[in-house]
């Protein structure tokens, strides 16, 4: 039953993680589109891929795809994987720091503030459903090894709503 309430903790934990990361940067995808079509500077975008992969893009102000150095995109991976800590939420939660960190490196520090950081967006891609409303997109869920992610749109108001810290209890939320 630990087992249960440990897995249950690390996929609060990391839904949260993915909530906060969306309320920081993503404004809807509307807006995502309308800054890099708008802006007649480079601008980037941040991807992560299971919670323990980061990749970051380039692009110009007509969305065409720019190399960073000498490729087309920075990537960068931990080890051990997210699924290393499935007994151990707060360390799972903090594996994610060097990926966040990486990502902070390549951005220049002027455009941090309006670079897109998305989760679920290859399915949302694929399902032609990006830039249209969080009622519309849909959510992934990636089950694998010993963890779970998971990455959805929320309404603005439900994003104000969410807690802001979670000590791995399941329940027992309580902000900063």
């Amino acid at each position: 039953m630990k087992t249960v309430e440990k897995s249950s903790s690390l996929v609060l934990i990391l839904s949260l993680v993915v909530l906060l990361i969306c309320m920081k940067s993503c404004h809807g995808h509307s807006h995502v589109r309308r800054v890099l079509l708008n802006n007649q500077t480079d601008s980037y975008a941040v991807i992560f891929d299971a919670g323990s992969r980061v990749y970051v893009f380039r692009f110009s102000h007509n969305l065409d795809l720019l190399p960073i150095d000498n490729s087309l995109q920075v990537y960068d991976k931990i080890k051990p994987e997210l699924s290393a800590y499935a007994n151990d939420p707060k360390a799972a939660a903090k594996s994610s720091e060097p990926l966040l960190l990486k990502a902070e490196s390549v951005v220049p520090i002027k455009l941090q503030p309006d670079t897109p950081v998305e989760l679920g967006v290859a399915l949302n891609y694929l399902l032609r459903t990006l830039g249209k409303g969080y009622k519309n997109t849909a959510a992934t869920i990636d089950l694998g090894g010993g963890s779970v992610q998971m990455a959805f749109a929320l309404s603005k108001e439900n994003a104000e709503k969410a807690p802001l810290n979670f000590d791995g209890n399941i329940g027992d939320y309580r902000p900063i």
